[in-house]
């Protein structure tokens, strides 16, 4: 998975984070009928606890390129293109 063009939001609850994002995501995905699917518009969220972590390698709001951080919780909890929902309407 290779992300580029990047907006994370953080969003602060009573007992963990929200983490919604919009990227576009290269999956290097092919479909049922043979045809490479390369780059698209998509979005997805999860939940964590930053707390797990030392303050200096928590998920922090930005846009353009992803953090090392935003990477590896991505390639974990959501590695799959399933895991992600096209964005109707956004032009790569």
């Amino acid at each position: 998975m290779e992300l580029s063009n990047v907006t994370c939001k953080v969003k602060e609850l009573p007992d963990k984070h929200l983490v919604e994002v919009k990227a576009t995501v290269n999956f290097h995905h092919v479909d049922a009928f043979g045809d490479y699917i390369g780059q698209e518009r998509m979005q997805t969220s999860f939940n964590y606890m930053p707390t797990e972590f030392p303050k200096s390698e928590t998920i922090q709001s930005h846009e353009g390129e992803p953090s090392p951080q935003l990477i590896d919780w991505l390639e974990s909890v959501r590695p799959y293109r399933e895991d992600w929902q096209e964005l109707d309407g956004e032009v790569i």
